[in-house]
């Protein structure tokens, strides 16, 4: 399996793409990095609102920026703005800051914390989630007893 921890001591510097060189490691590279980036923009769709930012942008009416603003005797024009459409770069602006964030939030774990032993997952596994999973059915069988859960429960 070419996804499993590594236990040979070739693997363990690059992992599984040791066995791959030349243009074949660039295309799994570039893959991995392309399911990266897909996966950080649905995420930003799905979850962080897509193209949708906090506040309106500009910060200041359409108006200001076709005719100008007067503060005393000067006249300030922003002749170069009216010519982009401001919502699609705004949306466009919002979504590309959300999606290097989730990037970032995905990529800086896997470089900073070190890479985990097999017999770490392995205690982790059984000693903890096997442990957590049988808490979770126990409370899932108690509100179901109790007529929370279920047909006519309240959270029917």
């Amino acid at each position: 399996i070419p996804f499993d921890l590594p236990e040979a001591e070739s693997e363990i510097v690059a992992g599984w793409l040791t066995e791959f060189s030349g243009m074949m490691y660039g295309l799994i590279q570039l893959g991995t990095y392309l399911k990266l980036y897909a996966f950080a923009g649905l995420f930003t769709v799905l979850f962080l609102g897509g193209w949708n930012g906090p506040m309106v942008w500009p910060p200041f009416p359409q108006d200001i920026i076709t005719q100008g603003i007067t503060i005393g005797p000067v006249t300030a024009k922003f002749p170069g703005l009216p010519l982009f459409d401001q919502e699609m770069l705004n949306g466009t602006l919002w979504f590309v800051i959300k999606t290097v964030g989730v990037i970032l939030l995905i990529l800086l774990p896997r470089g900073v914390f070190p890479r985990i032993r097999i017999d770490m997952l392995l205690h982790t596994g059984w000693y903890k989630w096997i442990g957590l999973a049988f808490v979770n059915v126990f409370i899932a069988l108690g509100l179901l007893y109790a007529g929370v859960l279920g047909p006519g429960g309240l959270l029917h």
